[in-house]
């Protein structure tokens, strides 16, 4: 997970926010979502940062506050996230993300500073929090300690350190050559898309930084 700065709405949702009478299956719309989330979330899962793209096959728009328990909103933007299908038709102990997590409540919210702040990537590749009631939606809600998951941000992780350890072998980076390199991990202006798992390896590169 990594923070998601929400943007306004896309136009094709403004008529609909405080309509009451319409479902979200029957919204008309779903492509400009799908790509207005896309295009805010750096083409990545707001859960496991995993690649989406702005199609029914290959991306959910995901209710943070669930339907179910919040139908006011529906149409509500900030409730709006992009998630990947998570396994989707897998057995439930492979599932991720959205699919895992259905129509639970969760705590931790992407959109939310002080939440991201307080999740925490190891370089095992394991994500945790300080806050239980965030630690179990990471493991349980949202399963994002999948073996496949863990092994894939450590093997990015791990294929950042090679590629520096091929400038300089050493492995004596200075700060400059490490925020170099975290420049490519964060977000900016420039950019359309982050590579996946970018907060795993930016917060690994960060660390080094400190140390360095």
């Amino acid at each position: 997970m990594r923070f998601i700065e929400k943007g306004p709405p896309p136009s094709a949702l403004v008529p609909f926010r405080n309509d009451t009478s319409t479902s979200f299956d029957d919204f008309p719309h779903k492509d400009a979502l799908r790509e207005a989330l896309v295009d805010e979330q750096y083409g990545l899962c707001c859960y496991c940062l995993r690649r989406i793209r702005a199609i029914k096959e290959q991306m959910r728009i995901e209710h943070w506050a669930p339907q179910a328990s919040a139908p006011e909103r529906r149409f509500d933007w900030s409730n709006l996230l992009g998630a990947c299908l998570g396994g989707a038709g897998s057995p439930r102990s492979r599932q991720t993300c959205d699919s895992r997590k259905q129509a639970r409540p969760i705590k931790v919210l992407p959109t939310s500073r002080e939440h991201m702040s307080l999740v925490r990537f190891e370089g095992s590749g394991r994500v945790g929090s300080k806050d239980p009631e965030i630690q179990r939606d990471l493991d349980d809600t949202l399963n994002l300690n999948d073996r496949t998951l863990v092994a894939a941000r450590q093997a990015a992780t791990q294929a950042v350190l090679n590629e520096l350890k091929l400038r300089q072998p050493t492995g004596d980076w200075s700060r400059q050559q490490l925020r170099r390199e975290l420049e490519r991990w964060r977000p900016s202006t420039s950019k359309r898309e982050l590579p996946e798992f970018c907060e795993s390896v930016a917060q690994e590169l960060q660390r080094r930084i400190d140390r360095a």
